[in-house]
């Protein structure tokens, strides 16, 4: 579902929780200026308010990609949160004034929720990728975090 066609009560939602998110531009791209922890603690707060968003992990081959991509472009910058996940990002923000902003790669994010959902129940579903990409993660994941909830996994064909 596009934005636009979203509800108003979910768009509503998304704009209320995201105002406490601060951002800096890179080539047109709202790159999120957080860390690991914090990032985290915004996921698991809009989960907990059962609010419906998106986070991209942001490097620079993505960014120059975006310049190009007009799909790929939209989809990061209606992302609600897209992380410094490289560190030419971080030295650029850093140099724009940026202190606070560290990398948060993205499977070391995804290997923080893992745990922090271990804690509070939350549920996955792994969604993508080649034939047996998600089922192979949902094995890892599980051998890592035996407590892990895992409501399925699946890897669609893939069409044009």
């Amino acid at each position: 579902m596009r934005p636009r066609d979203e509800p108003s009560s979910v768009r509503d939602s998304r704009l209320r929780s995201n105002t406490d998110i601060k951002r800096l531009d890179v080539l047109g791209i709202p790159l999120t200026v957080t860390d690991m922890r914090s990032a985290v603690d915004v996921i698991a707060r809009w989960i907990d308010d059962k609010c419906v968003h998106y986070v991209c992990a942001l490097d620079v081959h993505s960014v120059m990609r975006a310049q190009e991509d007009p799909a790929h472009n939209r989809a990061l910058c209606r992302a609600d949160m897209v992380l410094p996940d490289g560190m030419p990002l971080v030295w650029l923000s850093k140099l724009r004034g940026q202190k606070e902003i560290e990398r948060v790669c993205g499977p070391d994010l995804m290997l923080r929720i893992f745990e922090h959902s271990t804690r509070t129940g939350w549920r996955h579903y792994f969604y993508g990728g080649s034939p047996g990409v998600a089922d192979e993660l949902e094995k890892k994941a599980k051998a890592l975090y035996p407590d892990l909830i895992v409501a399925g996994a699946e890897c669609p064909p893939l069409g044009p």
